[in-house]
């Protein structure tokens, strides 16, 4: 059988297990929760709407009363996994769930890519892929879905950074560009950030050591790394001109302080988590961090040959490895060490990002390569010295494991707690009645006895390979079931979602502009149900609170926290005209009578009140990138639109180029003659799209490029034989 073979059958193991280990949400039981509810579900919703309606999602009209979706810096409309699942179906809780389940899945096939470039066993590969597909990060961030996906695509970069330093070839070069694109288009900006630092390190690394070695292949590789380079800047060109045209916007688009860039650190006590991988999803007063960044698991067995690896001999790439492993463990720690705070002083766009947690995706990451060594050496053959220093390691864990399980049966009454939670009527409720003790000694004796099993398995004479492996497995498997209730899947089942989503109308429905814009309690918070937020797919304009997204209009922001405004404009038609203007959101109490007024600080103009104007607005046409109206005034008015103000908006007045001006804090305004006017309005981003077009033309060129070199090697092959 050959490796072409081997590789298919190795995959689709790899497709097995992930569907075993996350059948809940893989085959659509129980719907997933947080994060994926409130924001990554609707906007992928309005996403697809549009593609499904034959329009390309560059403008939302609904989400934040219009929100430039192709700008959303949380990988989503460049994703072409979205893209494509958008082709075919609009989302819903089953097609969000489809999209992660292939994340997973490429989660484990990515990570045995990357083991594969260091000539690793089959054995060791599936081992790696399989704690990795599996690890605290991944069942941590679930709701995440950004960082999941992340988590997904790092692994193809690495390795292809890797066999373009093994094999500096032009082909390479472009496989590379091609997985650190993907990475850039479906990640978190933040993750996206980090991962340069770690290339250029890595970079920085391999011409130190190759350039005395090796002179011209290190100056072939130079010459492949730009252009790898300049086809990232191609293929990406359409959604880093998205993000920079929206910078200028974004409330996030200046640094942020040091207090919120430590948001959601990885706790210290959080190492535990290395050996009671979901105890720490338990309350605990040493862990003040949201739950999605208390876990790093990598496998109990897995973690004891990467100490088995770091206590041996280090070769010099085992070395840079293991150093930015510990670096970014140190980083991921935020202010509980100086190093983040150095970092965030010193290096660029370090200080625009938070959560430091995530940054743990690396030290599992580095933890996972570096254990693979030591496995590798007892799968390729009886490394005796390996194998000693694994099984004193393995009892030293296992001393750990006696010793804790001793003091917290000492210290709590684990009995009276496991009585208490043996009432609950499901196994979650009994779960969610454990305290953190009682959780410890559960997962403790577990791990013991995993821990005994190995050692049953491995004498002096010999090891058993299959049951060992299977140990491995069956280890990051079973510990990801029990992590799933608490961090992964809700109790609501996902028929119960999608019909929740089923119930709102499709497309995009005139009567959006029929009401007022209806602005929400400012405890919006308080009003999410367990589907979700209902204003985000009701299809009606309406001032939204609910700051979900860092992808969000600064000005927009400030109307928020603009209560006068607020006040004033709740009740007003989406699109009205004002007869009256005001420089001062304080000057809105002096407002009497029936005016239709329009806060804009910059704008001079003339107008006559007209209480009548605003029944004599009509839409004429209506779609998620362009509006129609017609216009009929007996003088000259302001026409305002609650859509969020944004360049990339054009207008024209009577077929006539025509301004559009900042109004009411955050929205559109057009002055308007008095008589009849025919208004068009239209969401162009005229240089993204010229980025699309090169994008496109690009991809065209890379596929015939594999094409002419896969018909090579053919013929190459062909004149061998």
């Amino acid at each position: 059988m050959n490796k072409k073979h081997h590789y298919i059958i190795d995959i689709s193991l790899l497709l097995i297990i992930t569907l075993i280990t996350y059948w809940p949400v893989a085959f659509n039981i129980f719907s997933l929760k947080n994060d994926s509810v409130v924001q990554f579900l609707p906007f992928r919703y309005h996403l697809s709407e549009a593609i499904q309606h034959g329009f390309f999602p560059f403008w939302s009209p609904y989400l934040f009363t219009g929100f430039p979706i192709h700008a959303d810096m949380q990988g989503m409309t460049w994703n072409p996994i979205v893209l494509l699942l958008s082709l075919f179906t609009t989302y819903n809780m089953s097609v969000l769930q489809l999209e992660v389940t292939i994340y997973l899945f490429l989660c484990g096939v990515g990570m045995y890519t990357l083991l594969k470039t260091f000539s690793f066993t089959r054995a060791t590969c599936l081992i790696g892929a399989v704690s990795y597909m599996s690890c605290g990060f991944i069942v941590g961030s679930a709701s995440v879905i950004p960082w999941v996906s992340s988590a997904a695509f790092l692994p193809f970069a690495l390795a292809g950074l890797h066999n373009l330093f093994n094999t500096p070839s032009t082909s390479n070069s472009v496989k590379f560009a091609i997985s650190i694109s993907l990475f850039f288009v479906c990640c978190y900006p933040g993750l996206f950030i980090y991962a340069g630092y770690v290339i250029l390190i890595l970079v920085i690394g391999y011409f130190i050591s190759t350039l005395r070695k090796n002179a011209h292949a290190a100056t072939l590789n130079f010459f492949n790394l730009i252009l790898a380079a300049f086809l990232f800047l191609l293929l990406c060109s359409p959604a880093i001109i998205s993000y920079w045209q929206f910078l200028p916007y974004y409330a996030r688009g200046s640094n942020i302080n040091y207090e919120r860039a430590t948001t959601n650190l990885f706790p210290i006590f959080s190492v535990l988590s290395f050996i009671f991988p979901n105890t720490v999803s338990k309350p605990h007063p040493w862990i003040d961090t949201d739950i999605s960044m208390r876990n790093s698991y990598i496998g109990l067995l897995v973690l004891v040959f990467f100490l088995t690896t770091i206590t041996g001999k280090l070769s010099a790439k085992q070395k840079l490895i293991l150093g930015v492993t510990v670096f970014s463990f140190l980083f991921s720690l935020g202010s509980s060490t100086p190093l983040h705070k150095w970092c965030y002083q010193l290096l660029p766009f370090v200080n625009t990002f938070r959560h430091p947690g995530t940054i743990r995706l690396f030290t599992v990451t580095g933890m996972i390569l570096l254990a693979a060594g030591s496995i590798d050496t007892i799968f390729k053959k009886y490394a005796y010295n390996v194998l000693i220093r694994a099984k004193k390691l393995s009892l030293v864990i296992a001393a750990v494991l006696l010793l804790m399980i001793i003091y917290y049966l000492l210290k709590k009454d684990i009995a009276g707690n496991i009585h208490t939670a043996l009432q609950g009527s499901t196994p979650k409720a009994k779960l969610d009645q454990f305290s953190f003790e009682t959780f410890a000694v559960a997962e403790g004796l577990i791990q013991l006895g995993f821990i005994i099993s190995f050692l049953f398995f491995i004498t002096k004479k010999q090891i058993r390979l299959i049951p060992v492996f299977f140990l491995f497995l069956l280890n990051a498997i079973f510990f990801t079931w029990i992590a799933e209730p608490f961090t992964f899947i809700s109790k609501v089942k996902t028929a119960a979602s999608n019909h929740y989503i089923a119930s709102f109308p499709e497309g995009y429905p005139l009567s959006a502009f029929s009401h007022s814009i209806k602005a929400n309690s400012y405890s919006a918070v308080e009003g999410v149900s367990k589907y979700g937020y209902e204003k985000f797919y009701n299809k009606e304009i309406t001032i939204q609170d609910y700051e979900i997204t860092p992808t969000l209009n600064i000005d927009y922001q400030n109307f928020l926290r603009t209560p006068s405004l607020r006040k004033l404009f709740a009740n007003y038609p989406v699109a009205y005209l004002a007869d009256t203007i005001i420089k001062n959101p304080a000057n809105v109490s002096a407002i009497t009578g029936h005016k239709k007024v329009a806060f804009a600080d910059n704008l001079m103009l003339a107008l006559h009140p007209d209480s009548a104007a605003e029944q004599l607005i009509t839409l004429q046409h209506f779609d998620p990138n362009h509006f129609t109206f017609t216009i009929q005034s007996s003088g000259a008015g302001l026409f305002n639109l609650f859509q969020e103000y944004n360049a990339n908006w054009k207008a024209t007045l009577n077929n006539r180029p025509a301004v559009i001006y900042k109004t009411n804090m955050a929205f559109m305004g057009i002055p308007v003659p008095p008589g009849k006017s025919f208004l068009q309005l239209t969401y162009k981003p005229t240089a993204v799209i010229y980025a699309m077009i090169v994008c496109g033309i690009t991809l065209i060129c890379l596929l015939l490029f594999f094409v002419l070199h896969w018909i090579q090697n053919k013929i190459r092959i062909e004149h061998a034989l």
